[in-house]
């Protein structure tokens, strides 16, 4: 018999261990008396078990429609600033304004372009000050 608590004078506590103890065996010897399961059996308890990825999915395109348009004005905001997550076609955009707002200007890009390399914000500045639109 097991050993009895200090404050268990009677034993109840090493019997419930015992009555424990008990069902566990007796659910073990139960288990190895039930025939093998086919793989089949097995291959639908372990898919039960799994990550259900459909909930996950629409989670990600729920929070991911609803932040879209904060992340675009984010990245917008930081463009700004003149940080970039993507590279600048600097060119593209020069010549997009020229083509709005100064159409003559169009045949001369290139050569601004190449004047003002690694000098951007220098002349979008210019830019900004001559035309009073930003670039």
């Amino acid at each position: 018999m097991a050993k009895t608590a200090l404050g268990d004078p009677f034993g109840e506590a090493a019997r419930a261990d015992d009555e424990t103890r008990a069902q566990m065996r007796a659910k073990v010897a139960e288990e190895k008396k039930k025939p093998p399961r086919s793989k089949r059996e097995a291959e639908a308890d372990a898919k039960a078990g799994g990550i259900r990825w459909g909930p996950i999915i629409m989670l990600v395109l729920i929070l991911f429609s609803s932040l879209a348009p904060f992340l675009g004005k984010v990245v917008d905001t930081l463009g700004f600033m003149g940080l970039s997550l993507f590279a600048i076609d600097h060119e593209a955009r020069i010549m997009r304004f020229y083509e709005q707002h100064n159409p003559s200007k169009v045949k001369e890009v290139v050569g601004v372009v190449r004047k003002y390399k690694g000098k951007e914000k220098e002349l979008y500045a210019k830019l900004e000050k001559k035309y009073g639109i930003s670039p």
